[in-house]
């Protein structure tokens, strides 16, 4: 597990004091998440440590601790100055108002921690292990002293990795169950055979009705932490809480309504290359928000797929551009799909 301190200068963030204090009154009512910005987020894992510092204060210190429960993932700046940054979500485990508590003040830490810079840096910096571990047993201490933290510690919450979910799988189901009622999926599990090997069966179905093929419905299957969304022959994993859940939500909602697509990219079969009938298979799927018809320009096809090169070649090996013969662009509105030669 990887420790990395994050910074927070109320002055200059969009999270402002007062949202910082409006979670510290009410966290134990419940699970709170939120997102940071992260300087080493490459060497960022899932269920990794953090430590928010509010610096730029005459009262800097801790003022929050908890884990991440996302790799990062990368949006605009939310100072909204257009430069792209690299952000993770997070679940919080305790708040400290610094305006309201002495414990794990900046003027205490960095008599023992003097390696950290307590009053600004950059955010998502990653500590030695040894380090780390000493500041969490250290915050073990102070929360057990000043606000008898008994059943459980902050050591304990980082251990605990599915304590994050403040749901049952069942009841993100008929979260989603709800958001789609007007679709009428089917709940039962159900199988799709010859398209999806290595998945034993579809928790929920979405049916297409200008489709008669299985492989243009929606299924949707549950798995611990995370869900997965089929369509096409297109599938892609989601986690059930935070940024994952809004990007899967998002997605699902752009198929449904037409405005994304999957591209499916085909190879003739390397077998065939002498005979005269020449057969194709699927080597690549992609999702794309680009609108396309029957009469769109190929070139334009192309673009996207030369946009999206380098995810499709990384999940899908045996894809290479020079080779590609044949794309399909599946719509959920069938009347709308189409097959482009090459």
């Amino acid at each position: 597990m990887n420790t990395f301190i994050l910074c927070w200068n109320p002055v200059v963030s969009s999270y402002k004091t007062e949202d910082h204090k409006a979670i510290c009154k009410n966290i134990d009512s419940g699970n709170y998440f939120s997102d940071w910005s992260i300087h080493d987020w490459e060497k960022l894992e899932i269920g990794d440590a953090f430590i928010l510092c509010q610096v730029g204060t005459k009262k800097d210190g801790i003022a929050a601790i908890g884990k991440f429960i996302s790799k990062a993932y990368e949006e605009e700046n939310r100072c909204g100055n257009g430069i792209k940054a690299y952000y993770a979500d997070e679940h919080l485990f305790c708040n400290i108002d610094r305006d309201e508590e002495k414990l794990l003040s900046a003027e205490n830490l960095e008599k023992q921690f003097s390696d950290i810079d307590w009053h600004g840096s950059n955010s998502g910096i990653l500590l030695d292990s040894e380090t780390a571990d000493a500041l969490i047993a250290q915050i073990d201490t102070e929360l057990k002293a000043l606000h008898g933290f008994e059943e459980t510690s902050f050591s304990d919450f980082l251990k605990n990795d599915r304590s994050f979910l403040p749901f049952t799988f069942e009841e993100k189901k008929n979260e989603l169950l709800t958001m789609f009622a007007s679709y009428k999926p089917i709940i039962q599990p159900c199988k799709i055979p010859d398209l999806f090997e290595d998945y034993d069966g579809i928790d929920f179905l979405i049916k297409n009705p200008s489709s008669k093929y299985e492989f243009g419905n929606i299924g949707i299957e549950f798995e611990p932490n995370r869900f997965t969304i089929f369509f096409a022959g297109w599938g892609q994993d989601f986690r059930l809480i935070g940024h994952d859940y809004n990007v899967c939500l998002d997605k699902l909602k752009k198929l449904l309504e037409n405005k994304a697509c999957i591209l499916i990219v085909m190879q003739q079969k390397r077998s065939d290359t002498f005979h005269f009938k020449k057969t194709y298979e699927e080597v690549a799927w992609v999702f794309s928000e680009k609108q396309f018809t029957k009469t769109s320009n190929k070139m334009s096809i192309l673009n996207e797929l030369a946009v999206k090169y380098e995810v499709l070649q990384k999940k899908f090996p045996c894809f290479h551009f020079s080779e590609i013969s044949k794309i399909k662009v599946a719509y959920w509105d069938s009347n709308r799909s189409f097959e482009a030669k090459l």
